[in-house]
């Protein structure tokens, strides 16, 4: 599957959430990282995406389809977000492991 500008993910159902973040979470450092600054900018393009992570572009759409794939991130308008489903999780997530504050 791949992160296409609007395709719909459909978000997972709240009682899968809970493993589904923890393969959100073995996915390790860099992907978690992509995923705080979807969250810290709220709405973000892959450019600008690839600018504040200073990942390279492969590195950067290899975590999006992945979270896509999941159903952690959406994109609409070019334009990357948490889904609704998981945005507290992943807010709890990044928190727990010291990429947002509390």
């Amino acid at each position: 599957m791949h992160v296409l500008p609007g395709t719909h993910i459909p978000d997972v159902p709240y009682e899968q959430l809970e493993a589904e973040v923890e393969r959100l979470e073995a996915g390790g450092f860099n992907a978690l990282f992509v995923l705080a600054a979807v969250v810290m900018h709220e709405s973000i393009s892959f450019d600008h995406l690839v600018e504040v992570t200073r990942f390279e572009r492969p590195e950067c759409f290899i975590h999006l389809d992945r979270m896509a794939e999941l159903g952690a991130v959406v994109c609409h308008d070019d334009m990357y977000r948490v889904s609704t489903t998981w945005h507290r999780a992943a807010v709890r997530l990044l928190r727990r492991r010291n990429l947002l504050p509390s």
